[in-house]
């Protein structure tokens, strides 16, 4: 399906809209499956093992509450900081804390019980699948299993949710590598590395990170958090700007940055920056905050308003620029560690 006025596309409201911009004809049972959604998920052949890795972190997390909420004396990172000084930034301050494998005690006998009764049921349940006395109710038809198997194994397609409006965008793989070299190839925004620097990045962060616990700045606990031992590698991706364009739309770039070297700073600092924003005379929440400020605005006929759109807006702030800005808010604010 395919259409032709942009401001559909955008609308919003049609989440199940498909905008086939490839080269391909799609079939009706092919667009079919295809407005069900990049979330939806069709029913298959039981995995038991990944259900039995979600019942034991399902029944950690039960067990977890449980028990943090009858232990007076709290979890490790309360007892730390009771040698934490009343200057220093901590975890806690933030509402932050450290992926942990703590796995709790069995001895509070109502979750036992209620974990024994799920994993009761749910062991009845693969037995009567295994021996075919459970009928499994498909939610595709025959034609969307075989549009299915088709797209999948179709690898000149890329499907992608639209940068506006949640519309699914189908394009040419071809054409969607093209885009992102031609983003890449920007040589005044990026540039071509000889080696993967996340090791001398991680070596930086570990010196800046210590002098700041051994300046009494932050405490052992933030510290930790701080430096991801095992670092991820983002992952680059563009979202279709089909809003821009129906035809050839360019593609919004996004750096998949979770578990990678830079994301617990990034979090740190967002915890901090972002309630300092709000002080800025620029500052606009939302299209509601934008209406409420205008409106009492007095202009006579001859006044124009007018928007402008930055290229590119956060690539092109540059890292000094960016660190400025930084400086010079959390100077002129009231900010300390007592704060949060």
């Amino acid at each position: 399906m395919f259409v032709h006025d942009a401001h559909d596309a955008i609308a919003g409201t049609a989440q199940n809209l498909v905008l086939n911009l490839s080269s391909k004809t799609l079939s009706p049972a092919q667009l079919n499956l295809l407005k069900k959604g990049l979330s939806f998920s069709p029913t298959g052949t039981l995995d038991t093992f990944s259900l039995d890795i979600d019942l034991q972190r399902f029944f950690r997390n039960i067990r977890l509450k449980t028990h943090f909420n009858n232990t007076k004396s709290g979890t490790d990172e309360a007892r730390d900081d009771t040698n934490t000084h009343s200057d220093q930034l901590t975890l806690k301050q933030f509402s932050l804390r450290i992926k942990s494998n703590f796995t709790p005690p069995k001895i509070y006998h109502p979750v036992e019980t209620f974990a024994n009764l799920v994993q009761r049921d749910v062991n009845h349940l693969l037995q009567q699948c295994r021996q075919g006395d459970l009928h499994i109710r498909h939610n595709l038809t025959s034609e969307e299993k075989h549009a299915l198997n088709h797209l999948l194994d179709d690898k000149s397609l890329i499907f992608k949710p639209a940068d506006k409006g949640g519309a699914l965008v189908i394009l040419d793989k071809e054409y969607y590598i093209k885009e992102i070299m031609s983003q890449l190839n920007d040589t005044l925004t990026y540039k071509i590395l000889d080696s993967d620097p996340v090791y001398s990045i991680k070596d930086t962060l570990q010196r800046i990170v210590m002098e700041a616990k051994e300046d009494g700045i932050i405490d052992s606990k933030l510290r930790e958090f701080l430096i991801n031992q095992h670092p991820i590698t983002p992952v680059f991706y563009t979202l279709p700007k089909v809003h821009k364009s129906m035809t050839r739309p360019p593609g919004r770039p996004i750096v998949a940055s979770s578990d990678s070297i830079l994301s617990p700073p990034a979090i740190f600092l967002e915890k901090i920056l972002t309630p300092l924003t709000t002080q800025s005379p620029s500052y606009i929440r939302d299209t509601g905050h934008f209406l409420s400020e205008v409106r009492p605005l007095k202009m006579d006929g001859d006044c124009i308003l007018v928007t402008f759109d930055v290229c590119s807006l956060y690539t092109s702030i540059t890292h000094e620029k960016g660190l400025e800005a930084a400086s010079r808010l959390l100077n002129t604010s009231n900010h300390t560690a007592s704060q949060k």
